[in-house]
């Protein structure tokens, strides 16, 4: 249940499990929303409206929602795609990006977003690049 309250009032959840219990978030989405909050660092998490904000010192603040999480910079959203559904640059909070949770009830990405994402086509087998331009495919 959320505890404290910030100077915008809202209510401050005591750990991420709270929040994502008392928001009843997909649990497919549990184990990539803790995994960012702990490794970027927010240090208090409080509710909002339509989602949870995860303060950082030094960083923006994280927007975390049911299906998607946004406030990342370019370089700590690669680091978190590969557990994403797809990531986008966020065009409200540009240059910031954010990222679709596994399990995400519809909310499919952009066409500019996935033009952001599209890291072309292996020439041995087809298939689609990560980012990286590696490709995954096992089986050649």
């Amino acid at each position: 249940m959320p505890t404290e309250s910030d100077s915008r009032g809202q209510h401050r959840y005591a750990s991420i499990d709270d929040a994502l219990r008392e928001r009843r978030l997909p649990l497919e989405n549990h184990l990539l929303i803790k995994s960012f909050v702990h490794n970027l660092g927010v240090t208090h998490l409080y509710e909002t409206t339509t989602y949870i904000r995860g303060v950082r010192p030094g960083g923006p603040d994280l927007q975390i929602a049911s299906g998607w999480s946004n406030g990342f910079t370019e370089e700590e959203v690669q680091r978190f795609a590969g557990d994403a559904e797809s990531i986008w640059l966020n065009d409200d909070r540009d240059p910031l990006w954010g990222l679709t949770h596994p399990q995400h009830g519809g909310h499919a990405a952009t066409s500019r977003a996935q033009r952001v994402r599209d890291g072309g086509h292996c020439e041995l087998c087809g298939w689609g690049l990560a980012m990286s331009g590696a490709c995954n495919n096992r089986s050649y």
